[in-house]
């Protein structure tokens, strides 16, 4: 309850400032919530992981595409999936492709996945943002 008062207070924080776009916003309550987890096993385990957040990315887009690091570092990380990048971000492309190209087993389980730091599926996250 209190991580998600947390992740609350830095969109409302972060809501109003022009100069920060929606996605950044999105990723940085998404990194607060990853932090703060109950859990200390789904924490981040090295400061390197963290950096490789994708709210450190410099060419962070409000796409749901995965999005490869520049450096010779591993990928850009996020906790969500594709799926729930699409739903926050209105990437109605991604959900048309992810329907047409994948079978409808696939798509149901992506669709109905729970990979979000508080276990929110994508239609929670569509409605939220």
């Amino acid at each position: 309850e209190n991580v998600a008062e947390a992740m609350h207070d830095v969109e409302s924080s972060l809501q109003f400032d022009v100069e920060v776009q929606y996605c950044r916003r999105f990723a940085a309550c998404e990194l607060v919530g990853w932090l703060l987890q109950p859990n200390p096993s789904q924490r981040p385990k090295h400061f390197a992981a963290v950096m490789n957040h994708a709210f450190f990315c410099s060419t962070l887009k409000p796409s749901a595409r995965e999005q490869i690091s520049t450096t010779k570092e591993s990928s850009i990380i996020w906790h969500m999936s594709p799926m729930h990048r699409a739903a926050a971000f209105g990437d109605i492309e991604f959900l048309k492709t992810s329907i047409q190209e994948e079978s409808s087993l696939v798509f149901r389980q992506t669709i109905n996945s729970t990979k979000h730091v508080f276990g929110k599926t994508p239609l929670h996250v569509a409605v939220e943002s």
